[in-house]
This record gives structure tokens, C-alpha cells and sequence, in this order.
């Protein structure tokens, strides 16, 4: 796993990113510390990337693709960061070892492997479920295929609801179809091996649905930072990128953040950003999950006491009724509200009000005492050290561009010029 950080204001951006990497093969996990997840887009320009998640791309190791596309675009500027976004996703469309057809072909087929262990598993767990509470002798066969269905349907409604790839809002159910019959078999045979229920129709679709969405199972998080001609602040704009189906690409650009004249300064966390979140929130995000589940919880425990107690003092049916009718959404919704609020006023305004004021040097030790302290946690407690290794730390500036604060190498410096040279 990874934790990245991108901390602008007007000045600067400053990038740092961990060097651990969790191999998996199996039920077997190993975390080497000597990824590198930043790199410069350009020899000459104030731009550059930081990534997270998959460490491939269709067979491809990122670091490969980004300096491909270094190189192949030496020179190369545009007015905007967004527009080195646009030619970024232009090159990956065009570039022949990323849309080659095997891997295309093996990329679809893992996807349907996912899509069907998805499905397959929260279906097994809502029957296992559903046959502990069977009081009634119900059919063994038809329940399974029920939570089968009802599973497609929540993953078909949530694909819906992230909606369509922008590669893929003409492409038909017959189109991928004709192109995905390998895969198509393949889910059909897991299906008939495990005995699992349900349409062939029904199974294909589904998987149409999940392959067109912005919804993926697995990705890279590619991080853009830096200026573009006309730009005098840095913008930072995360990308999710998944993969080709039919030289299709599935991709999501990501809301971004761009520092302005009423915006001085943001930090932005990628990747396990839950103790960077605690520090600028003031509280972790799984407490704040529970918090608001528990005083959720409590609301309605509270409004069964009441009924209980007015059905003891001799409340009418009509009476009970008014008052099981009455909601108190709205009370939960305020109380939301007031807890974000008190965040924000007491925590997030004043971390950023310090940013917008911070020299670059300000920047750099926040930047790597936020991957640092994210490292000791994941040290101290009873998880999996998924964050370690050295920090890099890289500065973005619109005169001096980017340069290295701190960058683990595989080569001696004093050996090696020329290296330092390109780099």
C-alpha cells in the first residue's frame, strides 16, 4: 500500500510519497521498501506525477510508461495542468504496448474473475445469513439464487450510480458481446463449476454494467501537480485508472484542487489517508463513522423508549401511531452538520490558514512528517506496516520547476554524472 500527500499554497507544491510496496502471490504478502511513486513528466516543465494502488498497467510497469511518455514528449508544454491530464490519457489511448490485444484480452478475463469472486462471495455470505434466520423450511436452491439476483441488482444500481466511462457511453451490450466472448465464457464456466444460480443474461449484463462504469475493483491513482504556462499556482488532479476493453479506456479524473486568489492553500491525501485525516479533521475517520451510526442508533432507541413508555401510560393506537410516524431525520441531519462544522472551524480553517503562510521549507517538513507519523502508526499497532521505507519529498515551483528534496537512488552519484544529468 501507499501514502501520498500533495500540499500546495501560493508559493509552491510540495509532493511526498512512502516507499513501501505489498507484493501479494497467494495467501503470501511482502513488503518491500524501495518503490518510487514520483516522478517528473517533463525534463523541462514545472509538472509532475505521484501514483498509488496497482504498480502495473496492462502488463506495464508504471515507471516505464511514465518516462515513455517523458521522452516521447521532450519539449512538450501546455497552458494548464488539466491539458497535460488530457495529453496524458492521449498517449495512453495511442500507445501500442498499452492496447496491445493479449493484454487486453488477460486484463478482461482478471476482471471477470473479480466481477464473479464479487458477486459469488457477498451472495454466498447473504444465504449463509439468510439460512441461519430460516425458520420457515424455505428452498435452498431459491434462496441462493435470490441473494444471487438481489447482489447483481445492488452492484448494477451501484455502477449506475457512479455512471458511465466517458470511452464507453456509445459502446452497446452487444458490441463488448461479440468483443468479450472469451471472458463471457469463462464466467460461465466458474459459474457452472461452483453451482452458482442465475441468467446467463443476467451474469453478462452485470458485467457489462461494472465494465462500462467509473465503478473499479482495481486501479492506480495517478496524481497530476504542478503549473502550466498560463498558470501562476499549482493545481493538483488525481486520475483512477483502470485499464483497456476494446481499446476503451477506464478512467476517472477526480475532483481537483486548484490554489486562487480566494484559496491559498490545500493538503491533499491519497491512498491510506486515514491518519493524515485525523490530524487535519482532529478525529479519525472510522471514529467519525461510529459516532454518527452510534447517536443514529441512539435517536431511534431513544424514540422506541418514548413509544414504549406513552403504550404504558395508556396511549391511544392513533396517538402511538402519530408518534412512530414522526421523524427525526432532521435532528440527525443538524447534529451532522454541527460536527462538521466544529471540525472545520476548530481544525481544518486554521491548518490551512498556516499553510497559505508557509515558506517552502514550512512545507517540506509537513509533508514528510505527515507520510512519517502515517509510518509510526502503522508500526506501533497490531496492522500490517503497508506505509515505510524512505520518504521522497519533491518541491514544484513555477520559476525553478521541479526539483528533489530527498530521492532514494540505485546508483552512486559520484559514479554516475550523466545520470544526474537526465534526471
Amino acid at each position: 500500500m501507499t501514502a501520498l500527500v500533495g500540499i500546495l499554497n501560493k508559493r509552491a507544491a510540495v509532493i511526498a510519497a512512502d516507499s513501501a510496496v505489498t507484493i501479494s502471490r497467494g495467501d503470501n504478502k511482502k513488503v518491500i521498501n524501495t518503490a518510487n511513486k514520483i516522478f517528473r513528466l517533463s525534463k523541462t516543465e514545472p509538472i509532475g506525477v505521484m501514483i498509488y494502488g496497482s504498480a502495473d498497467f496492462m502488463n506495464i510497469p508504471w515507471e516505464v510508461i511514465i518516462k515513455l511518455y517523458r521522452d516521447k514528449n521532450a519539449g512538450k508544454s501546455f497552458d494548464t495542468v488539466q491539458e497535460y491530464v488530457n495529453d496524458f490519457i492521449n498517449f495512453l489511448r495511442h500507445e501500442k504496448h498499452c492496447i496491445d490485444k493479449d493484454s487486453q484480452s488477460s486484463y478482461l478475463s482478471l476482471e471477470a474473475l473479480r466481477f464473479y469472486y464479487g458477486i459469488s462471495h457477498g451472495a454466498k455470505a447473504d444465504y449463509e445469513e439468510a439460512m441461519e434466520n430460516n425458520t420457515d423450511n424455505v428452498n435452498d436452491a431459491k434462496t441462493l439464487l435470490k441473494c444471487v439476483n438481489d447482489k447483481l441488482k445492488r452492484v448494477e444500481h451501484s455502477c449506475k450510480k457512479e455512471g458511465v466511462g466517458s470511452d464507453f457511453e456509445d459502446y452497446s451490450l452487444q458490441q463488448f458481446q461479440n468483443y468479450a466472448k472469451e471472458a463471457i465464457e469463462k464466467l460461465e464456466k466458474m459459474c457452472k463449476r461452483d453451482k452458482m444460480p442465475g441468467a446467463k443474461s443476467k451474469w453478462v449484463k452485470g458485467f457489462y454494467n461494472y465494465i462500462i462504469s467509473k465503478l473499479y475493483f482495481d486501479y492506480t491513482g495517478v496524481v497530476f501537480v504542478g503549473y502550466g504556462n498560463d498558470d501562476i499556482y499549482p493545481t493538483i488532479i488525481p486520475l483512477k485508472i483502470a485499464g483497456f476493453v476494446d481499446n476503451r479506456l477506464r478512467f476517472l479524473i477526480e475532483e481537483s484542487d486548484t490554489i486562487k486568489n480566494d484559496n491559498d492553500a490545500c493538503v491533499c491525501p491519497y491512498a491510506q489517508t486515514d491518519i493524515m485525516t485525523s490530524f487535519m479533521k482532529g478525529i479519525h475517520p472510522e471514529m467519525y463513522t461510529t459516532v454518527l451510526e452510534k447517536v443514529d442508533n441512539s435517536i431511534d432507541a431513544a424514540k422506541q423508549k418514548m413509544m414504549d413508555s406513552f403504550a404504558k401510560a395508556g396511549a391511544t393506537d392513533k396517538q402511538l401511531t402519530k408518534l412512530k410516524e414522526t421523524s427525526c431525520d432532521d435532528l440527525y441531519e443538524k447534529f451532522k452538520e454541527e460536527i462538521k462544522s466544529f471540525m472545520y472551524d476548530t481544525f481544518v480553517t486554521g491548518i490551512l490558514g498556516a499553510v497559505g503562510s508557509f515558506n517552502i521549507e514550512d512545507m517540506i517538513t509537513m509533508a514528510e512528517s505527515l507520510i512519517s507519523i502515517t509510518n509510526l502508526q502503522r508500526h506501533i499497532t497490531l496492522t500490517e506496516e503497508s506505509v515505510g521505507g524512505p520518504v521522497d519529498v519533491a518541491v514544484i515551483t513555477k520559476s525553478e520547476g521541479f526539483v528533489w528534496v530527498n530521492h532514494k537512488q540505485w546508483f552512486q552519484q559520484q559514479m554516475n554524472p550523466q545520470m544526474m544529468e537526465r534526471r
